[in-house]
């Protein structure tokens, strides 16, 4: 069973997104909890309402000690956790396939990543400057940028990679916290022995892996990204920076608030080769 793990703060309607994403394209035996916060009363009404729909199928988590309470959602005994953010979907089936059952009979695996696949050619934190290079991409301009970059296309062994040497914002991203599959027992092992950390946020969790990645050589994706990051807004204080949209979270909560929800056929479309979305044209429905 795998162990979904979402991470949300002022942002339910885009949680109920989500969720409604995770229901209608995992095909999987799961359990789902969410750890939540709110900065205000209004936010806190939202999980409320998240509550009332949810809440007989979903464990929610109010947040007091991030770390504290992270650490007991681990402690379930569930062999594969993934972490999840608010502000992510899954735009495409997923299962227990043969990917899955590779990383599940290889330890030197480090994790699965559902938002990269071999599909992928851009992302946003690239600016434009650099695409992610496959070994099949064979057009001028990946050309061109290989020679002006002077940097190799990615191998695969089927579907795993090394990542080591690849760029640390993207295939060279080993440690994700959103997104990625790992075996539970690696994230309470040492490294990265989160327990040792002063933890406060999903952004410090993710600092932390990073900084004590696990010590094995692959990832292994899909042949399509399974996973998109709608970066619409921002609700972090302390990793403040990334580029997003300005749709603002007190807007969508009062539309949630109201009694809509984000029309999710709005991002089903979604599903060019990039990982990331900064504008969105949303519709609400009820």
């Amino acid at each position: 069973m795998l162990d979904i793990i979402i991470f949300s703060k002022d942002r339910a309607m885009q949680c109920d997104a989500a969720l409604r994403s995770i229901y209608r394209y995992f095909d999987i035996d799961k359990k789902i909890s969410i750890l939540w916060t709110a900065s205000n009363i209004e936010y806190a009404d939202g999980y409320s309402r998240l509550i009332d729909i949810y809440g007989d199928n979903v464990v929610f988590v109010k947040e007091s000690s991030f770390l504290a309470d992270l650490l007991n959602l681990l402690n379930t005994g569930l062999p594969y956790t993934l972490f999840f953010t608010d502000d992510s979907l899954v735009i495409r089936p997923f299962t227990y396939d043969h990917i899955f059952k590779e990383f599940e009979n290889n330890e030197q695996i480090l994790g699965l990543n559902l938002r990269v696949g071999k599909n992928i050619v851009d992302n946003y934190c690239l600016e434009n400057i650099e695409l992610d290079k496959f070994f099949n991409r064979n057009s001028g301009i990946i050309n061109h940028l290989l020679d002006v970059n002077n940097m190799e296309p990615i191998k695969f062994i089927n579907n795993t990679y090394t990542w080591r040497d690849k760029n640390n914002l993207t295939w060279g991203y080993s440690m994700a916290a959103a997104g990625q599959i790992y075996r539970t027992k690696d994230l309470l092992g040492n490294p990265p022995n989160l327990r040792v950390h002063s933890i406060t946020s999903p952004n410090a969790l993710e600092d932390a892996l990073m900084l004590h990645p696990l010590n094995k050589e692959f990832l292994i994706c899909p042949d399509e990204h399974v996973i998109i990051e709608i970066c619409i807004n921002e609700v972090v204080t302390t990793h403040a920076g990334n580029p997003h949209g300005n749709i603002s979270t007190k807007y969508l909560n009062d539309k949630w608030l109201e009694g809509f929800k984000i029309d999710d056929e709005c991002f089903f479309q979604l599903k060019g080769n990039s990982k990331r979305f900064l504008d969105v044209n949303l519709k609400f429905i009820r």
